[in-house]
């Protein structure tokens, strides 16, 4: 019999709840008034391998400062409320370079400040693999989720209200399109701030799906800072986003491919899926997008081509609004079968090709 059977005879022999640190255990009293910070600090510098840190109180967990998680394998889980009273600190900051698990958690800011920082932040200072987040509340603060130097991450089922950014992406490169995933979350915004939904500023490998998107003051639902690898966007809703609702960005990247499918777009103040900005190289766009059997209704632009190459639009419906499809001077675009009742249906000084048999 192999060691590696032997460990996992063992592993499933061990009694429920034997690895369970709880944070009651370190003194924390989660009576939402007293500071728990050091308590929960505590009973997470004890936490072994393997472990779950458990949340569990009458009322909200208080804390004021950073709560630093630097071993993995653990899972990090309530049921509790934890609540951020520092303007400007992470909640949790993860170090571990192995899975991390974060689940049924609620993290509220109670600082009031104008400012702050994640809620749950990777802290990047080794390749982070494996690590899920789900079933987590994200409320009123200034940042949600940052995943830094991460891989095969899984981002789901969350309610992520924060007041700037709810995800932020940042040298996470994973090979395969599938490799990481963010999916069946609802993203909102709160205040003034809120800037963006998924900000991804380097990062591929990632599915985002399913997801619903509503508001962004003045927000936009995606930011690709720098063109990513393997970034597919597939069945989302969004809706009501002050600015666009997609916005790739083409940065210092140039490699890599963008799928865009099977999303509803609405009510966007903007262009509803925005590629390049006004005088950008499409040499520094990504190598292929692909947008196909999207629905958009009502927008000022439906697509907004700014730069890019090996661009194919099709199967799209596109609903009112002013301009169908805008392709800048130098932009070549294949197009087929898309259903267009805007004013005007493809405009712009760029290069349509029809792509129909």
């Amino acid at each position: 019999m192999s060691t590696l059977l032997i460990l996992a005879m063992l592993l499933l022999a061990a009694p429920a709840g034997a690895q369970d640190v709880q944070i009651t255990a370190f003194g924390a009293r989660c009576d939402g008034v007293t500071d728990d910070t050091r308590a929960i600090q505590a009973a997470a510098t004890a936490l072994p391998a393997g472990a779950s840190l458990i949340f569990a109180g009458p009322a909200a967990c208080r804390v004021n400062g950073t709560i630093v998680v630097s071993v993995g394998p653990v899972v990090i889980r309530g049921p509790g409320i934890v609540e951020q009273v520092c303007g400007t600190c992470d909640t949790f900051l993860l170090r571990s370079a192995t899975a991390i698990v974060i689940r049924d958690l609620i993290v509220n800011d109670a600082s009031g400040g104008p400012s702050g920082g994640w809620a749950i932040a990777f802290s990047g200072e080794q390749l982070n693999t494996r690590s899920r987040i789900s079933n987590v509340q994200i409320n009123h603060t200034f940042h949600g989720i940052r995943l830094t130097n991460a891989v095969g991450y899984a981002v789901y089922g969350n309610t992520l209200n924060a007041r700037a950014t709810n995800i932020q992406v940042d040298a996470s490169l994973s090979p395969h399109s599938d490799e990481s995933r963010i999916f069946g979350n609802l993203f909102g915004c709160r205040g003034p701030a809120c800037q963006t939904h998924i900000e991804i500023n380097s990062g591929g490998g990632l599915e985002i799906t399913g997801n619903k998107f509503l508001g962004g003051t003045t927000g936009i639902g995606f930011d690709l800072r720098a063109s990513s690898s393997s970034l597919v966007i597939v069945g989302n809703q969004m809706e009501n986003q002050s600015a666009s609702s997609m916005d790739f960005g083409c940065g210092g990247f140039h490699w890599g491919s963008i799928v865009v499918s099977g999303n509803h777009l609405g009510a966007s103040r903007g262009s509803y899926i925005r590629l390049g900005h006004a005088g950008q190289a499409s040499a520094v766009c990504p190598e292929s997008v692909v947008i196909v059997g999207n629905e958009s209704d009502n927008a000022p632009t439906h697509v907004e081509l700014q730069a890019g190459r090996d661009i194919f639009i099709g199967s799209n419906l596109f609903r009112a609004g002013g301009v169908g499809v805008y392709a800048a001077p130098g932009v070549s675009v294949a197009v087929c079968g898309n259903f267009i009742t805007a004013a005007q249906r493809y405009v712009g000084g760029g290069q349509y090709l029809s792509a129909c048999d």
